[in-house]
C-alpha cells in the first residue's frame, strides 16, 4: 500500500490538492505477473488499473493491459485573459505486447481506446462541447540509462512514441531526450522534446502542451 498528498498553488490555475492511494501486488503467478491499482481524489480525480504479465521465465517478453480515468480542468486564454474553463473527462483502455531490452529499456506496440468528454464550466455557452472517440494503434521505444528515477545526477534517456488514430485519420510522433551530468557539487540537466502531427496539424484534443515543471521552466 502507498499513500501520497499533493498541494500546489499557481498564479493562473489557483490552488489544487489531491490525495492518492495505491495498491501493488507482485508475483501473482509463476512468471511474475503484477497488479497495480491507484486512485486520486481532489481537484483532479483519477483511477488507474494496470496488469503486467511476463510471457516467459526470463521475462524478456510481456503483455500489459491498463485502464485510466482522469478528470481535468483546463482554461482557455487569449492575451492572458481567461475566456472559459473546461472540465474534461478522459478514459483510456490500452492493450500492448512488448519486449524488455535487458537493462536498457522497453519496446512495445498495442491498441488504445480513448474517450474524451468536454463541458464548459465557466464561459460563454457558444464555446464547443461534446465527446470524441480517438482509437488507434501505437508503438513506443523507451531507453533509460539514468542513475535515479527522480533527481538523477548522471545518465541519459530517450522516449519515442508513434500513434495512429483510426477514428480521426491523423498520426502523432513524440520524442523526448534527457541527460544529466554532475560537475562537483552541481548537476546540469538538459531536455529536448518535440511533438508533431505527421498528417497535418494535431487536433485540439490531442495537442501538445507547454508550461509546467520541467516544461519551459527552470
Amino acid at each position: 500500500l502507498r499513500f501520497g498528498l499533493g498541494l500546489k498553488s499557481e498564479h493562473i490555475d489557483g490552488s489544487t490538492y489531491l490525495f492518492r492511494g495505491a495498491y501493488q501486488k507482485t508475483w501473482l503467478n509463476d512468471l511474475g505477473g503484477e497488479l497495480l491499482a491507484s486512485a486520486e481524489i481532489g481537484n483532479r480525480p483519477a483511477l488507474l488499473l494496470d496488469f503486467y504479465q511476463p510471457l516467459d521465465a526470463q521475462q524478456r517478453f510481456f503483455a500489459e493491459a491498463n485502464y485510466l480515468f482522469r478528470r481535468e480542468e483546463q482554461g482557455i486564454y487569449q492575451r492572458g485573459d481567461r475566456l472559459a474553463e473546461y472540465r474534461t473527462d478522459k478514459q483510456q483502455l490500452g492493450l500492448s505486447l512488448g519486449a524488455n531490452l535487458g537493462v536498457y529499456g522497453q519496446a512495445r506496440a498495442g491498441w488504445l481506446v480513448q474517450r474524451n468528454r468536454s463541458d464548459v464550466e465557466t464561459g460563454l455557452p457558444s464555446f464547443p462541447t461534446g465527446s470524441t472517440n480517438n482509437d488507434g494503434w501505437y508503438a513506443a521505444l523507451d531507453i533509460d540509462q539514468m542513475d535515479r528515477r527522480y533527481f538523477p545526477t548522471h545518465g541519459w534517456k530517450s522516449e519515442l512514441r508513434y500513434f495512429r488514430s483510426q477514428d480521426n485519420d491523423y498520426s502523432r510522433v513524440d520524442l523526448n531526450l534527457e541527460a544529466a551530468q554532475k560537475f562537483g557539487d552541481f548537476v546540469v540537466l538538459g531536455r529536448f522534446a518535440r511533438s508533431a502531427g505527421t498528417d497535418g496539424a494535431l487536433p485540439f484534443y490531442d495537442a501538445a502542451r507547454l508550461g509546467g515543471l520541467f516544461n519551459l521552466s527552470g
